[in-house]
């Protein structure tokens, strides 16, 4: 991952990796449904994808996933998206596609307007 002056630029480690990119947040305490609003621009098309767990979970359930196209191009896209959950979510994965995303920002704002700048 690097910083630009366009914001966070993130990519395989190596081109074949198997491992596609990802960033996370842990230690949050976020009441759902959680908006997500994220605003990125993305070297080849493919899915982001949000997983999060909540304060009983230990790890990302199947359930607890979503999944959003996104079409290479060298313009912004602003991605809005809910994630619903009873509990408290603590800790939020972004999975991106393979190659180049740049990232301008991702913001998540509870049911109870707290919200949480991934790109800090």
């Amino acid at each position: 991952m690097n910083v630009t002056s366009e914001g966070l630029q993130i990519a395989p480690q190596k081109p074949d990796a198997k491992q596609i990119p990802f960033i996370t947040r842990n230690g949050m305490s976020l009441v759902g449904p959680i908006s997500v609003s994220m605003v990125v621009k993305t070297a080849s098309s493919g899915a982001i994808g949000f997983a999060w767990r909540n304060s009983a979970d230990t790890l990302f359930a199947v359930e607890n996933r979503v999944n959003f196209s996104v079409e290479k191009s060298d313009q912004w896209q602003t991605i809005r998206a809910s994630l619903y959950s009873e509990s408290k979510i603590i800790h939020v994965r972004v999975h991106f596609p393979s190659g180049i995303t740049s990232i301008k920002s991702i913001e998540l704002k509870s049911a109870n307007g707290k919200t949480v700048t991934l790109t800090d």
